[in-house]
């Protein structure tokens, strides 16, 4: 789920042909839209992602980074997996029954390599205690920050101010509220 092809068509060809080594997140679309389309939104904070077409520019320079996922099997108010891949090309990923009571799986937890082992067949995290306990911190902080996106996904503004109505209803409609 961590190994999907991201293929963007720029305006006039540009960057046609070209296959970038970099791992990208789909966090990273709407700055690539926003740079693409020279818009400044004007935020009052940092957009989470990066503009991809740097990466374009420099196809085989690999920049590093750690890339997050996570996903809701049953439903509730925190993932039932999360997972990261991280600036060395680990990937910890660590499923819970009960992401409340935080108990893990151990067949579908684990610590892999994936330069070195992209079918994820041998898990190292037996032999790496301390890769995957690093990259657990590294989980534990996203998933903390991931709470002032919450809020903002919430109806409430940063401010406290309420979002207008129509906005509102908008929002409602397209499934963001």
């Amino acid at each position: 789920q961590l190994h999907v092809p991201l293929i963007i068509r720029y305006p006039q060809g540009r960057f046609a042909g070209k296959r970038v080594k970099n791992r990208v997140n789909l966090i990273d679309i709407f700055p690539t839209i926003l740079a693409t389309a020279e818009i400044n939104p004007g935020l009052s904070y940092t957009l989470p992602g990066v503009d991809i077409s740097a990466f374009a520019n420099e196809p085989d320079k690999i920049m590093p980074r750690c890339l997050f996922s996570e996903t809701w099997l049953r439903s509730g108010f925190r993932p039932n997996m999360i997972a990261i891949l991280d600036e060395d090309g680990y990937k910890r990923a660590i499923m819970m029954i009960d992401p409340q009571k935080k108990e893990i799986i151990p067949e579908i937890s684990g610590l892999w390599h994936l330069d070195n082992d992209p079918g994820e067949e041998r898990n190292l995290i037996d032999e790496l205690p301390v890769r995957a306990a690093y990259d657990e911190q590294l989980l534990g902080h996203w998933m903390a920050t991931q709470s002032q996106y919450k809020v903002m996904g919430s109806g409430e503004s940063s401010s406290g101010e309420e979002i207008p109505e129509n906005l509102r209803e908008d929002l409602e409609a397209m499934g963001y509220l």
